[in-house]
């Protein structure tokens, strides 16, 4: 891999979750439904700006004025945070986030928002170009992965599960359709009904076939994905979580990717146009009520839109014999695979929301478990008090080297959280973590749905930080090794410093359409 200077940029903006919590308090507006944030837009402005268009005239104005206030004082931010003091930055952040304030106590008339008020994105001063070896390196390690899972049979399994239960005993209920296995041949005969396969047939046996031998439809992970790749210098490959959705970080990072003289990036609805066979249409899965809605915005997928908050009716559900599930509007003909382009979880509250995630999920794997090896059961003493739990989990690799899941410690909270003071909380945390090896740094989690942070282990800074930030009750911390020590990671700027790197990874299974549904046309 190859640095290249390029202009440093950051983009500061609302975080949309206190705004969205403030529209939701009331549960009409004038008399009116409730006010919404967009079911889907590609930015931040871009789903505030959708809110104008469902208020009176009046407030339209007041909401439009608030929104250009801030957004001036985004931008005066990102221009100036190369050059600014710390005091400067910290005033221009204070009257953003008094802006923020703002809008969500008009909203909510006079409710103080908690939680993060902005969203900061940074492009450090270089543009990464990878080489050919790492190119290579990341696609025979992400097929790698997919063969395994493939072979496994566990991931293909739970993707049935999950399809099964969805469809059978649907929160919200639709017309749902099964097909009749189809010849080899390519016969357009039109297939009758046919029982779902329940109870689901047993895994198949853990026995890696022949490198020749050809995947059943069912080994088969589905059209596309994205895996989370992290490098080290040598070219060797530690792989992270797996989702099958449609371009995830591209959608979502897009638009500060493509600034500043970046090369062009392909759309990702032109990707899914390009990799999705003719005769096959999309419809895109939109959901109003993500966990995290900052986490939600992506460029549009596809112009055909399930949206939830519209309602289902039309709508059908047509499950093939390898428990594929296809959308077909009311009095069309054609088949529409569901698809869903961002991470954020969606129907929490919502069961048509929960009904079509699970539709868009059930066309591929779902990898974002790490694989669970055997772990083994420690207890670190202390000096005075009750001594520290921990579960250690070994790294597992395929032969090459390739990483398949890292070496992992999960730690009981309460051993070193439980001290009376912040020293001797970081002395109790740093027996903890050198008696069970952890490198420095290392990731750190504080529960499932949250994202890793790459933390120095040693610094007293950062640990009060995480300790006092912690949510009352977290069952657990884990941190996780990171690929490589320091002076092993990929990138190396011209001062000899090293940098860590994640590449997300989008892979594309032409195999999968080799049978299409019924009706359809072949791939081109």
């Amino acid at each position: 891999s190859t640095l290249e200077a390029a202009e440093p940029l950051l983009r500061a903006r609302p975080a949309l979750a206190p705004l969205a919590r403030a529209l939701a308090a009331h549960p009409d507006y004038r008399g009116h439904a409730q006010l919404r944030l967009p079911a889907r837009a590609s930015g931040a402005w871009e789903a505030l700006d959708g809110i104008t268009g469902q208020l009176s005239p009046s407030d339209a104005v007041t909401w439009s004025a608030g929104l250009r206030r801030l957004r001036a004082v985004c931008e005066v931010l990102g221009e100036r945070y190369t050059d600014a003091t710390p005091v400067e930055v910290a005033v221009m952040v204070e009257a953003a986030e008094a802006e923020v304030r703002a809008l969500c106590e008009w909203a909510d008339t006079g409710a103080r928002p908690d939680g993060e008020l902005l969203v900061f994105s940074l492009r450090l001063p270089w543009r990464v170009r990878w080489g050919a070896g790492l190119r290579e390196s990341a696609r025979r390690a992400v097929t790698q992965l997919l063969e395994h899972h493939a072979h496994d049979g566990e991931a293909e399994r739970r993707r049935r599960t999950r399809l099964t239960h969805a469809v059978l005993d649907p929160p919200y209920p639709l017309p749902v359709a099964v097909t009749r296995p189809r010849p080899r041949s390519h016969s357009h005969s039109q297939p009758g009904p046919h029982p779902l396969p329940h109870p689901l047939p047993p895994p198949r046996p853990r026995v890696r076939p022949a490198e020749d031998e050809r995947l059943a439809p069912g080994d088969l992970p589905g059209p596309w994905g994205s895996v989370l790749v992290r490098p080290d210098a040598s070219g060797a490959i530690w792989l992270g979580a797996g989702v099958p959705y449609v371009a995830p970080f591209a959608g979502h990072q897009r638009e500060l990717l493509a600034e500043g003289g970046a090369p062009e990036l392909p759309s990702p609805a032109e990707w899914l146009s390009r990799t999705t066979p003719v005769g096959v249409g999309v419809i895109e899965v939109v959901g109003r009520d993500a966990v995290n809605p900052d986490a939600a915005l992506h460029e549009p997928l596809a112009a055909d839109v399930a949206d939830p908050a519209e309602g289902l009716d039309g709508l059908a559900v047509v499950v093939d014999t390898e428990l594929r599930p296809w959308l077909r509007r009311a009095g069309g003909s054609e088949v529409s695979i569901p698809v869903y382009g961002s991470c954020a979880l969606i129907g929490r509250t919502d069961p048509a929301g929960r009904l079509l995630a699970a539709l868009a999920d059930a066309h591929g794997w779902d990898l974002t478990g790490r694989y669970e090896p055997t772990p083994a059961k420690v207890s670190i003493g202390a000096p005075a008090g009750a001594a520290t739990t921990a579960t250690v989990l070994p790294r597992v690799a395929f032969p090459d080297g390739t990483v398949l899941a890292p070496r992992r410690w999960r730690i009981d909270p309460g051993g070193p959280g439980g001290a009376a003071s912040p020293a001797e909380r970081y002395l109790a945390w740093r027996r903890v973590v050198e008696a069970l090896g952890v490198p420095n740094p290392a990731y750190v989690r504080t529960g499932p749905d949250t994202p890793e942070l790459l933390i120095r282990t040693d610094s007293p800074l950062i640990v009060r930080s995480l300790f006092d930030r912690l949510p009352p009750g977290t069952p657990r911390l884990e941190l996780v090794e990171p690929a490589a020590s320091p002076e092993h990671w990929p990138l190396t700027d011209e001062a000899g410093a090293h940098y860590a790197a994640e590449l997300a990874v989008d892979w594309a299974c032409a195999d999968y359409w080799t049978e299409p549904p019924h009706g359809t046309g072949r791939p081109t």
